[in-house]
């Protein structure tokens, strides 16, 4: 699948980008740094705990043992190496340990956020979905995720695509707030109608 049409358009449309172009390996390091338990009173993420296409953190309630985790740290990127088209990427704002089915990076020669934003958009999905390896549990190799090419924009436009995307998020949530508000208060009218 590596020369799928797919992925070689996505490499393309980022070659052909004005932005100057790196590989993950030389803009962000990856990190290792594992332990053999969860520390107490510290969040653990599998990849259950993050939302496809959007990034978000969700709680499902406490792993209690792992054989093996990875240390993230504010700012850090959590890539997935499993089923990369789930697109199941996560800006971390806060600390923490992770499976060790993610890859963690840190920023070194962009913004971390503006790492994300890009590491989570479907030019890098068209890529990644098309060089998993395996068949039941389908994950990239290390190598094609350090070779994956990354637009570097200047620090002023990292900063402008940084804040448009957090501004969008911001409204998301907003919107899924008032949303779940609406559907409550729906399901209470209906439920009165009913029983009166």
């Amino acid at each position: 699948m590596y020369f799928h049409p797919a992925r070689l358009r996505a490499v393309e449309a980022i070659r052909k980008s004005a932005q100057p172009i790196a590989s993950l390996s030389e803009v962000a390091e990856f990190r290792r740094e594992i332990v053999g338990e969860i520390p107490e009173g510290v969040p653990y993420l599998g990849l259950e705990n993050i939302a496809s296409n959007s990034g978000e953190y969700v709680e499902n309630g406490d792993k209690e043992t792992v054989s093996s985790a990875f240390v993230f740290k504010r700012g850090d990127v959590l890539f997935p190496k499993l089923r990369p088209y789930l697109n199941k990427v996560f800006y971390a704002d806060f600390d923490g340990v992770c499976s060790t089915e993610f890859h963690v990076l840190r920023a070194q020669k962009c913004q971390p956020f503006y790492l994300f934003a890009f590491l989570s958009r479907s030019v890098v999905v068209e890529q990644t979905s098309r060089l998993m390896t395996g068949n039941t549990l389908p994950r990239l190799q290390t190598e094609d995720v350090e070779n994956l090419l990354v637009p570097v924009p200047s620090a002023a436009k990292q900063e402008k695509i940084t804040s448009g995307v957090q501004s969008s998020y911001s409204k998301m949530r907003t919107l899924r707030a008032q949303a779940a508000e609406v559907l409550e208060s729906t399901q209470k009218q209906v439920e009165q109608m009913i029983l009166n």
